[in-house]
């Protein structure tokens, strides 16, 4: 009918662009997002990425790190048989991994930051 709203404008667990929401709209959970809705919604609320693609090098050392970790974890939960097999080298290899994460960690904090930061100003040098 003229003047009335397509069906899924009249729910108010969807989104709707032209037409505020009201106090009750917004205080309830949307039960049910239909044909991106809520992924629209979002998008409206957050114009950019708020970080920047990972690259090919930030993804490896991310994963080195990973790897670092699960590493660290096994030594902890099998001390024991690598105390007995390698005697105070196990400890040089409890040590080495968790200088080696220390510092992945912090080379990896600091690109990624750059990146971000680089990622969220890229539009403003181009003006100048």
């Amino acid at each position: 009918m003229p003047g009335q709203n397509p069906p899924d404008q009249n729910r108010p667990d969807l989104y709707a662009p032209d037409q505020p929401l009201t106090r009750e709209e917004t205080q309830r959970a949307p039960r049910e997002p239909a044909s991106g809705g809520a992924l629209r919604w979002l998008s409206d609320r957050i114009p950019m990425p708020m970080a920047a693609p990972e690259t090919e090098r930030l993804r490896r050392m991310r994963h080195t790190i990973i790897g670092i970790c699960l590493a660290l974890a096994l030594t902890v939960l099998e001390w024991e048989p690598l105390l007995k097999l390698g005697g105070c080298y196990a400890f040089v290899a409890l040590q080495a991994l968790v200088l080696a994460l220390v510092l992945l960690t912090l080379i990896w904090a600091r690109a990624k930051w750059r990146a971000d930061q680089a990622w969220l100003y890229r539009d403003q040098g181009e003006g100048e």
